[in-house]
Formats: structure tokens, sequence, C-alpha cells
């Protein structure tokens, strides 16, 4: 436990000279299977939910399949109410420990029920944020959303280039989203480049962009800073590497996953069963995710077995084993205790993280 006058977070640089070594990921041996009351103490700070397969726009490489029209048109009749998403989704939710919600499509605002879950979403205290390909925003709405989410919200838009290959990609031109990033930049709307957000080891590698994986974070760093919070083996205070097991997916028909990548590949279950809480807290899914003694290969003999885990989609359309290890990660160690040469560096920018997730509500000092 780390009291606040030595806390790393109150000195420029931390003094990883006088960490203690403690033995993490794949250096600790498999302890005993939790408990079933043991589970509940997971917590699953955010969930994504792609509310809809409706879209405006028929991108070629599009997740949810809103480009092959059966496919929206089944999911349509199937797609969640506003009672059955507030009842076995957001009330249940708050039992997981979530407090934000990502609104996703499809093209969400199609919903004509949208600017009722953002308002939904603000009453029950989580924090809002919505993706959007931009094509019918413009001032109004975003006034509108903004009202709806009680004057916080986040809108992430995604641009693949600013050039004529964003059309190839996107189906749409690059302008009138750059023009809506403005609008949110003068009516106060969170607007954060997630280019900054990547090491810069990982902008050099293509397969970088694929997750926030590889993630060579000090096993024995995280540990002081959080706490030692070792809560089902999966990164909590605040979450880092691979998200699967720290956040929840749902796709328009009620499905949940661990993964927006993996949101129609693996199925934990649907929420027309079984509120999100119980399906989560019993699905054989969740609890290997979340137990990262459990993972194969190099991430099993990783130094970092446990603050980066992995890109759980990637091992997943390799071999078909969610478990098994990274085949894009570029770090080949010899057992867990080899160091990778971006440690270093990772430590640094992890502290300024830091700053940013405590701001964000996935951080909280040790007491």
């Amino acid at each position: 436990m780390i009291s606040p006058h030595n806390h790393p977070l109150d000195h420029a640089m931390s003094p990883f000279s006088r960490l203690r070594a403690v033995p993490v990921g794949g250096c600790r041996a498999p302890g005993p299977g939790r408990a079933e009351g043991d589970r509940v103490k997971h917590r699953f700070p955010a969930i994504y939910f792609e509310a809809t397969r409706l879209c405006n726009l028929s991108c070629p490489i599009c997740m949810t399949s809103s480009n092959d029209e059966e496919r929206v048109r089944k999911s349509r009749g199937r797609e969640l109410s506003f009672q059955e998403i507030r009842d076995l989704v957001l009330v249940p939710a708050k039992r997981l420990g979530t407090v934000a919600v990502g609104w996703s499509g499809g093209e969400f605002l199609l919903r004509q029920d949208a600017l009722d879950l953002l308002r939904l979403t603000a009453q029950l205290g989580y924090r809002c944020n919505v993706c959007s390909n931009c094509e019918i925003l413009d001032r109004s709405l975003l006034e509108e959303m903004k009202g709806a989410a009680g004057g916080k919200l986040t809108i992430s838009v995604g641009i693949n280039s600013i050039d004529e290959g964003n059309q190839w990609t996107r189906d749409t031109e690059a302008d009138h989203s750059l023009e809506v990033l403005e609008i949110c930049r003068e009516l106060g709307i969170d607007r954060h480049d997630l280019k900054e957000s990547f090491h810069p080891a990982l902008r050099r590698s293509v397969n970088g962009y694929v997750s926030y994986t590889p993630f060579f974070l000090s096993p024995e760093l995280y540990e002081q800073v959080s706490g030692a919070r070792v809560e089902g083996r999966v990164p909590q205070n605040p979450p880092i590497g691979c998200w699967a097991g720290t956040w929840l997916t749902l796709n328009a028909e009620g499905d949940v996953s661990v993964c927006p990548v993996l949101l129609d590949e693996l199925n934990g279950g649907n929420v027309q069963e079984k509120p999100l809480d119980e399906l989560v807290l019993q699905s054989k899914l969740f609890a290997d995710i979340t137990d990262r003694s459990k993972l194969k290969g190099r991430c099993r003999r990783c130094r970092y077995q446990y603050t980066c885990g992995g890109c759980r989609a990637m091992a997943y359309f390799h071999s078909g084993d969610y478990m098994g290890e990274d085949p894009t990660c570029f770090f080949d160690p010899v057992d867990c205790t080899t160091v990778s040469e971006e440690e270093a560096e990772t430590n640094r920018l992890f502290m300024k993280y830091l700053i940013v997730a405590r701001h964000a509500g996935f951080y909280k000092r040790p007491i």
C-alpha cells in the first residue's frame, strides 16, 4: 500500500529504482479458481453499445454489417426497445460498477429514441459517449444531444484519412466530420485525438493500431500505483492493455461480448434471456477472459501477461482460441523475466495517462 506522500503521481519521475520486485502476470503462479462470490467483485467500468445496425452509409469495411441490407432488415425486427435497454442493460449495469456508456451503430442517431436514451444515460449517472459518422450532425442536433446528456457528452468521430482515402474506406468525405469537430469545440463538447494516446513504438507498426497492445508496462509499477488491486487478474485501476474483460459490448439484438471486434463472433449470452449483470457473472466467456493466468503461448510466459494481456481479438481470429497468444505482437520473451526495451518509456507515459484516467473516473489512488 502507498501513502499519499510517496505516490508516484506526486513526482515528476516515478522512483522506479526503488520499486519492490513483485512477481506479476507470467511470473505469478496461477491461484485457485475464483469462487462465484469473488466474481461479483470484478468491475466492468464501460459499456460499448451498438444499439442499431441501421446506417446512412455503406462503408465497405463495417464491423456491424450495416452494409448488408438483409442483415440489417432481420436485425431491425429484433432490435432492443427503450424499455429493454433500460431494464435489462443500463439498470443492471450499475451493479457491475459501470460508469460510462458509449452509444454506436450503425448510426446510433438514426434511432428514434436516441435522445431519450442519452437522457436516460445521464439520469442514471453514467458518462455518455456517442460514436457517429457525422452525416446528420449539425449545430442544432449537437445542442439537443448535449442538453439530453446533461451537458456532459463526448462525441467520437471516425476519420480514416483527410484525403480521398476516407471516401473509399468510410463511404463519405472527411470535410463534414472536420466541420462537426469544430462545432463540438465551440459548444464545449469533449474532443480527444486518438493519435495522442498511442505509444510512439506502436505508431511505427501498422499492427500496433489493432488494440492498445502490446503494452510494456512494468507490473511492479502497476501494482504500486493501483494499490495491488488485482481484481479478476485483469487490470482495473486503471484498465490498461487489452480491454477485453474490462468493458462490456452489446449489439442491437442484445448479444453480449467482451470486445467490439468480437461482438458478432463470441457470444456471452443475450440480455433478453437474463439481465446483463446475471448474464455476465454466469458466463464462461467472461470467467475465462477475466483470468489472465489462463493465457497461452508467448502471452503466458510474458512479463506483461497481466499489464498487457495481448489482443484477444487477434488471438481469436488467428487460431480460434480467444485465450491464445497475440500473433501480431513483436515481443518474443524467453520467459517472464525478459524485459522489453520499451518498458521505461511505457512507464513514463503511463504516469501521464494516470492523470487522464483519474479525471475520467477510471482510476482512484489507493488509500
